[in-house]
């Protein structure tokens, strides 16, 4: 009998906000109507990276039904928050068991941190690490803007800021490589 490995997808969420999910917790941040999935970046097995961002309209059918296979593990650091957030969001049900943690895995390993303190901790290459630039990125699209005669617009996005856009789906792809 030849067994077959499971597909897995390894991915990772960019998501806004008008409240701080670091100071309101998991639970407020994905129920408030403000709270939205802004881009997700994905793997399958080792296959070819795929994205998705706001600027393509509704999320792809291959990437609700990959999110949506039992048969499929996912993988992400800090799993509970895509679970969570396809779940709330999305209309994905909840599949406990084909979830899997790479900050619990490294946490059991004996690492600590965020995911870019466990990439240091691990020594892990630099062309596989987080991207640097991310808090700037995330706070300039995740977070609302102050509104001022030079900045009209509360939320920045892919029309406002098109370069830094770009660099906010790489640190989105990177942070798959990453983990």
């Amino acid at each position: 009998m030849i067994i077959q490995p499971l597909d897995e997808v390894n991915l990772d969420i960019e998501s806004r906000s008008e409240l701080d999910l670091t100071q309101v917790g998991l639970d407020r941040y994905v129920n408030h109507p403000s709270t939205e999935i802004v881009m997700v970046a994905w793997q399958t097995n080792d296959g070819p990276m795929e994205q998705w961002d706001l600027s393509e309209g509704a999320p792809p059918a291959r990437l609700i039904a990959l999110l949506k296979n039992r048969a499929i593990r996912k993988w992400a650091f800090n799993a509970q928050f895509e679970r969570v957030m396809f779940e709330k969001l999305w209309g994905i049900p909840q599949q406990y068991e084909s979830w899997r943690c790479t900050q619990a895995l490294a946490y059991m390993m004996g690492f600590f941190g965020t995911l870019d303190q466990v990439g240091q901790a691990a020594d892990i290459p630099s062309d596989m690490a987080k991207l640097k630039e991310g808090k700037a990125l995330i706070n300039l699209f995740s977070k609302p803007q102050k509104i001022t005669q030079a900045n009209p617009h509360i939320w920045r996005d892919w029309t406002t800021n098109p370069v830094e856009w770009r660099r906010f789906c790489a640190y989105n792809r990177q942070d798959v490589v990453a983990e």
